[in-house]
């Protein structure tokens, strides 16, 4: 009988060093549809405002962190597990503990939202 794999372990050596990995949940058609259906709007209003010179209003700040808000989300629902560590070698909390995403340097968090659209891309092709 079959059975889908709907984790993939990946390599994360550029950001974690040698033998470092995150598994991951592949995401669905739909969650990626929402996601990318509310960041497209958050995108849209940020350039807006970016447009009309008003970057440091508030209206800004809460569109960057809307934005910050959904991808932290995403990353939670859809990270299973990673063997990372912080700045001290120490392993960090696993992804579905409190706080642990905010440990994240913006690099890192970056990378990992990046690896649902690299999912997403090979699975098309």
């Amino acid at each position: 009988m079959p059975k889908r794999k709907n984790t993939k372990q990946i390599p994360s050596p550029e950001l974690q060093g040698e033998d470092s990995w995150i598994e991951m949940k592949a995401p669905k058609v739909g969650d990626m549809k929402t996601y990318r259906k509310c960041i497209g709007g958050l995108i849209k209003k940020q350039h807006k405002l970016q447009a009309s010179d008003k970057m440091q209003t508030p209206e800004m700040i809460d569109v960057l962190t809307a934005i910050e808000a959904a991808g932290h989300d995403f990353i939670l629902e859809h990270i299973v597990a990673w063997n990372w560590v912080d700045d001290d070698d120490k392993p960090l909390p696993q992804p579905h503990e409190e706080g642990a995403i905010d440990l994240l340097e913006v690099l890192e968090r970056d990378w990992l939202l990046r690896q649902f659209q690299a999912n997403e891309s090979q699975k098309k092709g």
